[in-house]
């Protein structure tokens, strides 16, 4: 499957842990270059999906890693 092309992007990603696909797709997106998630990092990942409205589109369009720093 050419996961570019067949993405969601108009379905709400707090529904898309259950497809390990598209979990990883999201998780990927938002660690970004980090390496070796911890798992307050993991913990961290979970909650922004699962308390987050947006759309797959608009969670691929943020910058996580600089998000990720404003919350140091």
């Amino acid at each position: 499957m050419d996961r570019v092309t067949k993405l969601p992007v108009h379905r709400r990603v707090k529904y898309m842990l259950d497809d390990r696909d598209l979990a990883e797709i999201l998780r990927d997106h938002w660690c970004g270059s980090l390496n070796n998630l911890s798992d307050q990092q993991i913990a961290q990942f979970h909650h922004d999906v699962e308390s987050s409205d947006l759309l797959m589109g608009e969670w691929m369009s943020i910058d996580w890693e600089n998000h990720h720093e404003s919350r140091n």
